[in-house]
């Protein structure tokens, strides 16, 4: 980032690509993660159900969906807070500062 800032770019732009960054990651993490959860359980019903000796009843579509949302908010939101903090010191650091550490 120091680089980048040595070149030219701006705190804004320095900022807007760490929270473009976090947010990319966030977003394709939770939609991996829930994708491999949901096959997951989907394979896995009748061991649970076994298990358990309780029906498992799967999610409907619907259910799955809102949940999946939720979760890409959710993960989103914690992300962009995580990297505020961060960002904004990286953005505001001169750039001779950022190249000796």
């Amino acid at each position: 980032m120091a680089v980048l800032r040595a070149l030219g770019a701006t705190r804004w732009y320095i900022l807007r690509s760490l929270l473009a960054e976090g947010s990319l990651l966030a977003i394709v993490g939770s939609t991996v993660g829930s994708g491999i959860g949901a096959l997951g359980i989907y394979i896995y019903q009748a061991y649970f159900s076994g298990h358990i000796q309780m029906p498992f009843v799967f999610p409907s579509v619907v259910s799955l969906l809102v949940l999946f949302l939720l979760g890409l908010v959710l993960a989103w939101i914690i992300v962009v807070l995580a990297i505020i903090f961060p960002a904004v010191r990286i953005s505001r650091m001169e750039p001779a500062m950022g190249m000796r550490e």
